[in-house]
């Protein structure tokens, strides 16, 4: 335990190093209309490269999340967003993934305001995404806070949609602009008929309360063709891009 203990706080220590000291950096996930394959956006991911190689969001994030990191961590993603977005010779989507208790954090609203303002990035062409998790924990004040995100004409998408313990009611009590289809759910969609009905269900369901639906890990030609036939109005998925680094996606625009 006390080795373990040791560990953890080294990492964590490491990790407020790097982030004093822009270790980390950002890419970009295209995102494609289904139907032509036209760029629609990106997915902003954050990434970590030290001495070692890279790390693993998946082991860093939580940590983040633990210490309280992941508020400024959050706020810088979104501005490294919104910073390239101005560079953009057309106007793109830029989804950026919100953690839990950064959302929930006093203050939220008024800090994306804030940076939108000071790019001069219009809310519309942003789009902050939240787990299903933080709408059970905290159905009321997550309604506040998205209704504040609505006034700004911010978007909102639920990401990995269907993993959690999900309610349907939510999707017309809240303000959901977009559902993200978990990539879980696409894999093995070609064998799996069960997979196949929920994302058939889950689509069409989306459209009826006029919402886009996004499809992640898509990364064959069997999967992106029956995106194709269930309508599912984007994809992203190492199929048709990986991604990349800033100039890179700047090009692809």
């Amino acid at each position: 335990m006390y080795r373990e203990i040791t560990r953890h706080l080294e990492f964590e220590n490491k990790l407020l190093c790097a982030f004093r000291q822009s270790e980390f950096y950002v890419v970009f996930q295209p995102q494609y209309y289904t139907e032509n394959k036209r760029l629609a956006g990106c997915e902003v991911l954050m990434r970590w490269k030290d001495t070692e190689g890279m790390i693993s969001p998946g082991k860093f994030i939580p940590v983040a999340e633990e210490i309280g990191l992941i508020v400024q961590m959050g706020e810088w993603v979104l501005r490294e967003a919104c910073r390239v977005k101005k560079k953009l010779p057309v106007d793109l989507m830029m989804s950026v993934n919100v953690s839990s208790v950064q959302l929930m954090t006093p203050g939220f609203t008024k800090m994306v305001e804030k940076i939108l303002k000071e790019y001069n990035v219009k809310g519309e062409e942003v789009e902050l995404e939240i787990t299903e998790s933080v709408l059970i924990s905290s159905f009321e004040t997550v309604l506040d806070i998205l209704k504040e995100l609505k006034r700004m004409n911010v978007r909102v998408a639920i990401d990995d949609f269907g993993t959690g313990f999900s309610s349907l009611s939510y999707l017309w009590k809240l303000p959901i602009d977009t559902l993200k289809i978990d990539k879980s759910f696409i894999d093995d969609i070609h064998t799996n008929s069960n997979k196949r009905r929920l994302v058939d269900t889950i689509i069409s369901m989306s459209h009826d309360f006029s919402m886009r639906v996004v499809a992640e890990g898509v990364e064959n030609i069997v999967q992106l063709n029956y995106m194709k036939e269930s309508k599912c109005d984007i994809i992203q998925g190492f199929l048709w891009g990986r991604p990349v680094e800033e100039n890179e996606y700047i090009k692809l625009c």
